[in-house]
Order: C-alpha cells, then sequence, then structure tokens
C-alpha cells in the first residue's frame, strides 16, 4: 500500500502487484518494460521548469526510465502551437490546459483511464540490497473521490460525463490589491469586505478636478480596454448577485431573471450596470477612465488605490513598484454573512489522446496532483492556493498565498463554451459599449448572452 502522504486522507490510490512477481530479481517483463527508455513530452505557460523539477526527480526515484521534457510558452503562442504539433503528430504527452478550455480540447484528451499497469523499480534486503522490477496495477480516482479530495470547483470543469479529463496542482482566485499608504490617508482604517463599504471607502479616496477629470483613483474598475481580468471581475459581481451564470444545459443564463427570482430585478444586467458605474463620469462612483494605461501600472505607480488580480500579479507589482507600500486581501463580498462567491482561475494537466505514453503520462500527473507531499514542492515556489482539500489549511499560514489560499474553497468558474475566448470578447465590447453611451443595458446584455450561445453550437469552433 502506499503511504498515507501519498494520498489524500481516503484511500485515493491503491497498488497492487500482479501475479508472478515474488521470484528473485522480480518479472522479467516488469524488467524489460522498465529499462525501456521513455521522454514525457509536458508542455505548459507560466510555469518555470524548476516548478516542476523536485517531482520529475522523485517520480525518477521509482521510474528511472522516464525523463522529462519540459517546454514553457508564451500563452499568445501556445494554442496554437498545440493544434499544430497535433495535426503533425508531434504534440506533448501531458500539455496544461486552462479550466475554461477543457470541452475546447475534449477531442485531443485521453481521459483518465480506471486502471493504469507500470513497471516500477523497487530494492529488497537490508544487507545486500537487491533491485528488481514488478508491475504495479493502480486503481485510479473515481469522479466521487475527485469531488471529495480537490476543491469543489476542479470537479466541475475536469469531469465531463463521467470522465477525468485533467488535474490541477494548484488554483488562483481572485483578491484585492489595495495601497496602504492611500487609503490611510483617506482615514480608511481596514480594506472594504462588503460592497457596501467598497463604494463608501471609494468615495473617500477618489478625488477629482472641478471638470470632474480624476486626480486620484479609488479602483481600477468598470471598464474592460484597461482593467486586467475585467471579465472575470464582472462575472464573479454577476453570481455574488445572484445571476444564473448558465442552466441546465450549461447555456448562459447570466441574462435571464433566475427561476422564482424577482421577476423586476435581474441580477445579472444589474452586476454590469454596478460594474461600469466606477467608469461613467455621472455617477458618485466614479473613479477609472480610458486615460490610465492600464490596472496594474495605475496601481504600482500610486495612481490608484486598489485593484483586482491573481497571485500571478503579485511578482510584477513588486517588479514595477518595490517601494510600495501594499496588502492583498480577500475580494468584497455583498453579505459577509451569506455564501460567499470567489472566483478561480488554474491550469488542469491533461493527456494527449495521441500520446505513445498514456498510463505513465496520467501516472505521473496523479504522482504529482493527489500526493501532498510532491505537491507542496510546486507551492512551495508560488503563491497559488493549492488545490488539494487537505492542503488549504496548512498553506493559509504563508503570508502572500493566505487571501488567495482561504478564497479556493468558495472559488468557482462558469463554461463559456467551446471557445472561451470568444465569450470574453464578447463581453468585454459589451462593457466597452456602456463606456461608450449605450444605455439600453438589458437588451446589450441580452445581446450578448445570445451571441455567446452561438458559438455553444459549433463543436469544432476551437480549431475553425
Amino acid at each position: 500500500m502506499t503511504s498515507k502522504k501519498t494520498i489524500f486522507l481516503f484511500a485515493l490510490l491503491f497498488s497492487l502487484p500482479l501475479l508472478g512477481l515474488g521470484c528473485k530479481g522480480g518479472d522479467q517483463k516488469a524488467k524489460q518494460a522498465g529499462e525501456k527508455p521513455i521522454t514525457i513530452k509536458f508542455w505548459g505557460v507560466w510555469d518555470e521548469k524548476d516548478y516542476w523539477e523536485d517531482i520529475f526527480a522523485d517520480y525518477r526515484k521509482a521510474h528511472p526510465n522516464v525523463a522529462f521534457e519540459y517546454r514553457k510558452f508564451r500563452i499568445e503562442e501556445y494554442q496554437d502551437a498545440l493544434l499544430e504539433a497535433w495535426a503533425e503528430d508531434r504534440g506533448p504527452d501531458i500539455f496544461m490546459l486552462h479550466n475554461t478550455w477543457t470541452r475546447q480540447y475534449l477531442s485531443k484528451m485521453s481521459p483518465l483511464p480506471e486502471k493504469i499497469t507500470i513497471p516500477v523499480q523497487k530494492t529488497k534486503g537490508s544487507i545486500k540490497k537487491e533491485v528488481y522490477w514488478e508491475f504495479q496495477q493502480k486503481i485510479t480516482p473515481t469522479p466521487t473521490q475527485i469531488e471529495n479530495g480537490f476543491a469543489p470547483v476542479v470537479a466541475k470543469d475536469a469531469i465531463i460525463d463521467g470522465k477525468i479529463y485533467g488535474l490541477p496542482i494548484a488554483i488562483d482566485t481572485l483578491a484585492l490589491y489595495y495601497n496602504e499608504d492611500i487609503l490611510n490617508a483617506a482615514g480608511i482604517i481596514s480594506p472594504p469586505k462588503t460592497w457596501t463599504e467598497f463604494k463608501e471607502a471609494v468615495k473617500k479616496i477618489t478625488k477629482l478636478t472641478p471638470d470632474n477629470q480624476i486626480l486620484q483613483s479609488a479602483v481600477a474598475m468598470g471598464r474592460s480596454d484597461n482593467v486586467d481580468r475585467a471579465v472575470d471581475i464582472l462575472a464573479l459581481l454577476m453570481m455574488q448577485n445572484g445571476a444564473q451564470m448558465t442552466d441546465a444545459n450549461g447555456l448562459p443564463a447570466f441574462h435571464r431573471i433566475p427561476p422564482g427570482g424577482d421577476p423586476t430585478y435581474n441580477p445579472g444586467v444589474e452586476a454590469v450596470i454596478f460594474y461600469t458605474d466606477f467608469a461613467n463620469p455621472i455617477k458618485e462612483v466614479y473613479t477609472w477612465n480610458e486615460k490610465f494605461s492600464s490596472s496594474l501600472e495605475a496601481f504600482a505607480r500610486g495612481q490608484t488605490a486598489m485593484m483586482f488580480g491573481y497571485s500571478y500579479h503579485l511578482p510584477l507589482v513588486k517588479a514595477l513598484a518595490p517601494k510600495i507600500s501594499f496588502k492583498i486581501t480577500e475580494f468584497p463580498q455583498i453579505d459577509p454573512l451569506a455564501r460567499k462567491f470567489n472566483f478561480a482561475n488554474y491550469w488542469l494537466q491533461g493527456v494527449s489522446a495521441k500520446s505513445e505514453n498514456i498510463e505513465t503520462a496520467w501516472d505521473f500527473i496523479l504522482f504529482a496532483t493527489t500526493n501532498e507531499e510532491e505537491a507542496s514542492k510546486y507551492l512551495s515556489k508560488t503563491t497559488k492556493a493549492p488545490a488539494l482539500r487537505s492542503l488549504i489549511e496548512k498553506e493559509a499560514e504563508k503570508p502572500d498565498a493566505s487571501p488567495f489560499v482561504k478564497q479556493a474553497i468558495t472559488a468557482t468558474s462558469w463554461y463559456r463554451g467551446y471557445n472561451s475566448a470568444i465569450a470574453e470578447k464578447l463581453l468585454r465590447d459589451m462593457i466597452t459599449a456602456i463606456n461608450n453611451g449605450e444605455t439600453k443595458v438589458e437588451k446589450l446584455v441580452n445581446q450578448t448572452a445570445q451571441r455567446i450561445i452561438q458559438t455553444f453550437n459549433k463543436p469544432n469552433y476551437a480549431s475553425q
């Protein structure tokens, strides 16, 4: 049996030696298979090779015949590189895919097998150690075990029609970055925890000239062209306000009043209005406009007091403004006593359907993602939240990572169709139209939803 550290608190995986392995020297077929060199090509974005090297080394202790070739891509080139490589049968064995891409690449992926059989190198004897090989059959996790062992959002993104198509080692969540000096100068003792507190803070911090020019912004919010991850912020506001992002068929429903809701109140539309008001010159919370270059740069320069960002923004802020006094806290909620809603943005590790090493590739993914010790080695090099439930409390103790980790259990996402990039563009265009003076917001939100729905009818939309 594998050690408790290797698995969730329940028995997620277990290894069973196959018949005929008790003979001296182990199994000859296992020996032949185990001594055959295998190179696992692993493609990803954002992650440096250093994040994975310790895990590669640990896996090779029992599988010395397995080598890893990690390749990092720029996000703007990654998807084209994948499609081109698969077309030419030279793609990776393991590849990272964003949590919103799963259905987009479903036909390119090999789901997790129910059982994995691989050769493993072992030693026996206390004085004279003997190295031998044996086949191990591993019963892989079920969808229910994934639901119980990982943060809730993982099962929603990784499991399709009862099959597991990928697993994450970490997740990221959307948090509030704030400039302590600016908040202190405005007499704000602590960062806002609710949207009511947030609006009051915005009014205290924002400084305008008599002709409505912004001298001091309170928050980078309200637009889509110069607010990083604007669509994520808006989607989270919709969820918090009670909008149903998708219906029972998985189609966008954020434009509709949820079943049983107040027929006079559309939570999705109201969330859009709330968001764009921060960039509307006639509103009392006006604090952001097109003159700012970007939310990240404005925050780093002290031009705005707050911005919303993920853990990957942290090193960027530190690099741009090493002397700025800032902290990070959890994303504001409507009612702190009600159910919390946060937003997840993360990457799964999946296996290519064209891989010649499907079982080994999946075995490594399970080794890295379901093993607390191995996952911790990855997390020690980032400020992301763990994907494993069992690590959340421990990782929440890290100062920089704490806000992101605390939100992991309540973080969610939403299915945007076969091409999430198209859906995101349509939502950004909707925000821009309101910024440019469109007043029929409900009609615009409806049109945007209908346009996104059109992409759901094209399973091969991503590759067209």
